[in-house]
This record gives C-alpha cells, structure tokens and sequence, in this order.
C-alpha cells in the first residue's frame, strides 16, 4: 500500500484510518463539495466589495439591502461583514474632535514659542 505514495506504512495507515479518501485518490485533501454552500457567487462578492469602496458610508444593512434590490439575493449583514472582511474592508467610525481654527493655531504657535527652551 505505502508503495504508490511512497509513504511508510504507519504514515498509510494513519490516512486509512482517518476516511477512505486516501483509498479512492491516493491523496488525504479534502474533497470537492464539503462543507456548507456559499450564500453568495464570486460575482455578487465582487459587486460587495466594488460596492462597499464606492460609497465608503454604507454599513452592512445598506450594503446587504443593495445587494438584494440589484441580484435578488437575501443574505444576512454577518455575511456581508464577514465578505468584507475577507478582503480587508472594516467598520470604522469618523472620530469627533474640535476643528482648529486660525485662532487656535495662532494661540498654539504662541505658546510654543514662549516655552521653547
């Protein structure tokens, strides 16, 4: 058995005892089809994410109720968080602070200047 594969033969043994795949293909790789289908095609990810970059204030609500009104497709807002995650894209929120003002600055560059040394 360890012949074709040049494996040893506790390391057959070891991929016989896990399932017959290594019996049927000669390889321990999952096969094609497990697991759980994909809610979305590759096309409606691509629309996501073309989406999502375009206009950068959508969140996931707006951006699933896009997605369904333009494919037809109803997924949740955890999928199209975790699609874009997937590429690199996260929630973030805008930080609140005080706009500096030519007054601020001039006061700002007048105490530097008062406390160089």
């Amino acid at each position: 058995m360890s012949q074709p594969s040049h494996l040893t033969d506790s390391e057959a043994w070891r991929f016989v005892g896990s399932g017959t795949v290594f019996l049927e293909t000669g390889s321990a790789g999952r096969r094609p089809g497990q697991g759980r289908r994909r809610a979305t095609t590759p096309n409606e990810d691509h629309y996501l994410v073309l989406t999502a970059r375009r206009l950068r204030n959508m969140n996931a609500t707006l951006l699933q109720q896009h997605l369904r009104s333009a494919t037809g497709t109803t997924v949740s807002t955890q999928t199209v968080r975790n699609q874009l995650h997937g590429v690199g894209l996260y929630a973030r929120r805008p930080i609140v602070c005080v706009r500096f003002t030519s007054r601020h600055r001039r006061d700002r560059r007048e105490r530097a200047t008062e406390h160089m040394n």
